[in-house]
């Protein structure tokens, strides 16, 4: 699935750096998200498939990120 949106730090159990979709829906990437493309309100698309995982953020659903394209 393709989510366009942007990526935003969380600092929620211990901290970590999600996406939240333009119509509001967040995903937490299972894999970190690299360094470089950490930035508070970039936009971004990304193609997506859900990540069968449990847990602790309870802040949005898991994912795990195949791409990502910043449009900026």
């Amino acid at each position: 699935m393709t989510i366009t949106g942007h990526i935003t730090y969380q600092d929620i159990e211990g901290g970590f750096w999600g996406i939240v979709a333009e119509d509001g829906a967040r995903y937490v990437p299972v894999e970190p998200l690299p360094p470089e493309w950490r930035r508070e309100k970039r936009p971004v698309r990304a193609t997506v498939r859900p990540a069968n995982v449990l847990g602790v953020t309870m802040w949005g659903t898991y994912i795990h990120v195949d791409r990502l394209d910043f449009p900026d």
